[in-house]
């Protein structure tokens, strides 16, 4: 798993359940395994879910830094956080499948924005006369779901 925020975390009852129930769908129940590393692989899961089906951002890790910037996080753990970027930027070493699969309409609209993405790309690369403001607008949070990160 690839390291992140340390935090302490009370879960009610009926989510414990819940995450024991989740890990054993997913396969993913070592003997011996703690429940916070139960908690782990069950919100990853539900979260890639999210992104799976476009209700949260597939984000890439570069915005991370003003995302966080309003949750205060303890002296303590800034080595801790130091060290947790740096690998995050290595490259993701695990990534939790999510259980719920992509929707129908979550992908004919990644479908949509894919072909968009082509459209502009082809009219940025043989018809830049006509290109505008408007299409660059539309253009970078496509490109940043669609091209491959470049080494």
């Amino acid at each position: 798993m690839t390291p992140g925020i340390v935090i302490s975390l009370r879960v009610n009852p009926r989510d414990c359940m819940s995450v024991a129930d989740l890990v054993q769908k997913l396969n993913a129940y070592m003997p011996g395994m703690s429940f916070s590393s139960a908690v782990s692989i069950a919100l990853s899961s539900a979260m890639e879910s999210f992104r799976v089906n476009a209700i949260l951002p597939d984000r890439s890790g570069f915005e991370y830094e003003q995302v966080m910037a309003p949750f205060k996080i303890k002296k303590r753990d800034a080595r801790k956080l130091a060290i947790a970027s740096t690998i995050r930027m290595t490259g993701e070493l695990y990534r939790v499948r999510p259980l719920v699969p992509q929707t129908s309409e979550a992908k004919v609209a990644q479908e949509r924005r894919k072909l968009r993405y082509d459209e502009l790309k082809f009219k940025y690369e043989n018809n830049k006369e006509n290109w505008c403001m408007d299409d660059t607008e539309e253009y970078v949070p496509l490109a940043k779901e669609f091209e491959e990160p470049q080494p």
